[in-house]
């Protein structure tokens, strides 16, 4: 099932921190999911409109196809893709999210967690490096019914939200694993 993050909506609005030395960095781990779950992630990403300083996608070991697929994706998106070769073929996300985390680029000093089952909504990256450079900020979000029919190309957030009040079955859930944090 896939998730939405609920956010601010003020796209196409130029955005900038009132505290320039924020450095804020992104981070998504995977393993043998479906491309198309991967790149509806990414467009969210897309539309966002803080520029972000590194994206950084974790492959944990998945098979040499899907791999390929999230090669070609990351270029299409300007994402860092990091493969792993773990010695358990068990799904570690905490292994990966490490080492995505370490792999972000020296001067980044926020980090945005993401996951790639979740559609981040507008502005969500502007509030992560507010919020995120002093304390963890946590995201709610919310989960669809299964058998859900998403949208074939998210270009902003306006589709996101018309899609999103459509869908039946949208369940509000714990935002537990999408939030910002200070890196030290």
């Amino acid at each position: 099932h896939c998730t939405e993050c609920a956010g601010q909506y003020a796209r196409n609005v130029p955005y900038s921190l009132s505290d320039p030395s924020v450095v804020l960095g992104c981070v998504l781990g995977i393993q043998n999911r479906p491309a198309i779950v991967l790149e509806r992630t990414f467009q969210t990403f897309a539309f966002q409109s803080l520029e972000v300083a590194d994206r950084v996608l974790v492959d944990n070991g998945s098979t040499s196809t899907l791999n390929a697929e999230y090669r070609i994706l990351c270029h299409r998106y300007d994402w860092r893709l990091v493969c792993a070769s773990p010695s358990n073929p068990a799904w570690s996300l905490s292994k990966a999210y490490n080492l995505a985390v370490s792999a972000l680029a020296p001067e980044v000093n926020v980090v945005f967690k993401g996951d790639v089952d979740v559609l981040i909504g507008e502005n969500v990256l502007q509030t992560a490096a507010r919020i995120g450079t002093k304390q963890l900020c946590i995201f709610s979000c919310h989960a669809t019914s299964e058998g859900v029919t998403y949208p074939n190309h998210i270009p902003n957030g306006q589709v996101l939200r018309e899609w999103s009040h459509r869908s039946p079955g949208m369940v509000a859930m714990d935002g537990e694993g999408i939030h910002a944090y200070p890196r030290r």
